[in-house]
């Protein structure tokens, strides 16, 4: 005969319960060893790091790197000091450029015009005018000088303040002004 067991509907349900309850504590377990473990792994990234700069900072603090890195902050101070001086040549020079009135084409234009029988001492350039200082074989190549200089139309104001002869030579002076200089 066979014995009944009465709680037997009990007994198979508590056995389904602790199925679950084995699967939930090893999700439970897993979830709090992942939890546990992110921290821990930070904490030793973090220990790595600070092990590395320590290393760093010893190397840093040599007497011959320290050294070294004053000379490179000095090249490198030097370095914009002279960037700095570069410009402020370049924006002097555009500068210069920009008031440039007496250039070169116009120093050629003078001697351009010149006869012959004329040939300049001196010549004094200031920025709006000119004056030459020069000698001639005759008074003809003064006059041809001044009215070549008028002819180019670039320059204002020819003024001869002195003619003088010496031993068959003609010393002379011509002042003139740039036109367009303000």
């Amino acid at each position: 005969m066979r014995d009944l067991n009465f709680f037997e509907p009990y007994v198979a349900k508590q056995r389904g319960i602790e199925k679950k309850q084995k699967v939930f504590y090893s999700i439970l377990l897993l979830l709090v060893l992942v939890v546990i473990s992110f921290p821990a792994i930070n904490f030793i990234r973090i220990n790595n790091m600070e092990k590395e700069i320590a290393s760093i900072n010893a190397i840093l603090a040599r007497p011959e790197v320290i050294e070294q890195m004053q000379r490179i902050e000095y090249k490198e101070s030097r370095v914009d000091t002279l960037e700095n001086q570069l410009q402020l040549l370049a924006n002097i020079d555009q500068g210069i450029e920009n008031l440039d009135i007496i250039n070169e084409l116009l120093v050629y234009g003078v001697f351009g015009t010149i006869p012959e029988n004329l040939f300049f001492q001196s010549m004094s350039i200031t920025p709006n005018s000119m004056t030459i200082q020069g000698s001639a074989k005759d008074k003809g190549s003064i006059a041809e000088f001044e009215y070549n200089l008028r002819l180019t139309q670039a320059f204002d104001e020819i003024f001869i303040p002195s003619i003088t002869i010496n031993e068959g030579i003609y010393n002379f002076a011509i002042q003139f002004k740039v036109k367009d200089v303000n």
